[in-house]
This record gives C-alpha cells, structure tokens and sequence, in this order.
C-alpha cells in the first residue's frame, strides 16, 4: 500500500518527464503496471482521485445499468469501467458476483417520490 503523498510524487515526476523506470525505482513501485493505473486515474479522475479518502457510494440501479450494458455488449471488465468511470475494473467484477449471489445493494425502504 502506498501513501497518497508518494502516489502524486511519483505521478508529478512522471509529468515532468522522468520515465517509469526511474520513478519506480526512486518509489520502490514493484513493476510499472502500478504507476501506469496510477497515471490512468489521474488522467480519467483528476487529481482530486488521490485526495479523496472515503469510497464512492454507487446507486444500485447505477450497478444494475453497468453489468446489464457489460453483457449486453459482451465488452471486458476493464472497457466498462472506462466507460462508465469506474474507478477499477475489479469494482465491476465484485458488483456481477455479488448480483449473482443475490447480494447486490438492493434499495431499501420505499422508492423516492417523482
């Protein structure tokens, strides 16, 4: 696990023109797949990404539309994401096994008035 500090240290380095060989040896980063992720969710997120400390609360219909659009267009876990901005592919992949598990966030209560 890497602090906030070091992730956008090592993200303004790579900004700057250092290459990814250099940062993550400077950061000791195991292998550039990390910083790359890194640098992709800053890119598609902003900066804000790494400032945040809570996790983003995401509506069931919202989960429901993200897996119902992944299988539909039989796209990968990683395109869906992308698509719709979620932070991770493997957050996707947790939303369609708890789905099928029948574990998903269901809401509660009454529906909202329109």
């Amino acid at each position: 696990m890497f602090s906030k500090e070091l992730k956008l240290a090592a993200i303004k380095d790579y900004y700057n023109g250092l290459g990814f060989i250099k940062i993550i040896n400077k950061y000791g980063i195991k292998g550039s797949t990390i910083l790359y992720e890194w640098i992709r969710k800053v890119e598609q997120f902003g900066i804000e990404y790494f400032s945040k400390n809570t996790k983003i609360y995401c509506e069931y219909s919202f989960k429901i539309k993200v897996i119902n659009w992944r299988l539909k267009n039989h796209e990968s876990l990683t395109n869906a994401a992308r698509h719709f901005g979620v932070s991770a592919p493997f957050v996707i992949y947790q939303w369609e096994r708890l789905a099928a598990e029948g574990r998903l966030n269901k809401p509660k209560g009454r529906p909202p008035k329109m």
